[in-house]
Order: C-alpha cells, then structure tokens, then sequence
C-alpha cells in the first residue's frame, strides 16, 4: 500500500470511527468536522491529524485506512490558493477541493496544481459571457427606463 505522507485524506466512514450515541453532537458528525486528515506517524498503526483542529488525531489499521479513507490533495503537487481565486480559469485536472478547514464543506479550501498556468482560451470565454450577460442587463435596464419616462408622461 502506497500511503500519501504529503497528502490530505477524505474519511468515506466517518460513523466508523466516532460512534457515540450518547454525545448530543454525534447526530452533528460534520459540526466543527471535516474527517479530513493529513499523516502523523505510521507504525503498526497509522495516525491521522485533523486537518481542522490539527491535534485531534485517530488512528487506523492498514486495511481500514485502504477501505475507508482516499486521498483528497498531494500537498507536495498542490498549494492552497485565495478564496476568491477563480478556479474556472484554470483546467479542471489542475484544481481541487478540499474542506480542510473551519470553512468546511460548506465553503471548502482551494488548491491549485504548482505546475498550472490560467487557461487562456477559458478565460476569454468567461469574458466573453459576462460582458453577454451586461449587455442583456443593460438593455433591460434601458427598457425599465423607457417604461418609467413613460409612465411619468401619463
């Protein structure tokens, strides 16, 4: 088994391994968690950190971590990038997504390949859609306004 040391692995069974019935929180299993990790130390176990609190650790056997965890980002082939990056510039085999922090899924962390460049070609199109877009939101602006100066009149 191949294990990522720079990666960042998804939990697929997150049930597995925080299974508390009597915590009123178990109901919430992604409150204040992404079961997302990155690997602490491998012995006869394997010791993965939380990626949110980062000393919360769990640790797994080798089968479980091949059945239940996969391999989300290679931190050594990827670098997080702004939120407000916008990952439609850049191929799609170039970015991921991973809710690594307190944002989590709801408003996961951007990562973009170190090796990737803007793709031109992509960024002229959306271009060219949002000056499509303004030009329909101007003229129905300018419509809005001729029916209002013709209202007035009346």
């Amino acid at each position: 088994m191949n294990i990522c040391m720079t990666g960042i692995y998804k939990c697929n069974n997150p049930k597995k391994y925080y299974y508390n019935p009597n915590d009123k929180e178990y109901k919430y299993l992604y409150h204040c968690r992404n079961w997302t990790f990155t690997v602490g130390k491998i012995d006869e176990y394997i010791y993965l950190y939380d990626t949110y609190f980062g000393d919360k650790c769990i640790f797994t056997t080798f089968d479980e971590f091949e059945n239940d965890f996969e391999l989300a980002v290679d931190l050594s082939e990827f670098h997080k990038v702004d939120r407000k990056t916008d990952l439609r510039e850049y191929d799609k085999e170039d970015i991921c997504i991973v809710p690594d922090c307190s944002a989590g899924v709801m408003n996961p962390s951007k990562y973009v390949r170190n090796s990737a460049e803007k793709n031109i070609d992509r960024m002229l199109l959306l271009l060219a859609n949002e000056i499509s877009f303004a030009e329909r939101d101007l003229a129905r602006l300018k419509q809005k306004k001729e029916q209002l100066l013709q209202e007035k009149k009346e």
